[in-house]
């Protein structure tokens, strides 16, 4: 799970390979970190879709 103000934001260690990640759940994936994801066939799911109001 990550909030997507920490997408894409550099950090002086490697928490893991994009290949190696099965599911991210965030509120919105910035557009180029969603390509990347999908590229290495990583599920996404948007916390809080299907939720009314």
């Amino acid at each position: 799970m990550a909030d997507s103000e920490k997408l894409g934001r550099s950090a002086p260690i490697v928490l893991a390979e994009p290949a190696t990640v099965d599911m991210l759940v965030t509120e919105a994936p910035p557009p180029p970190i969603a390509d990347l994801l999908t590229q290495n066939d990583v599920d996404i799911v948007l916390a809080g879709a299907g939720r009314g109001g």
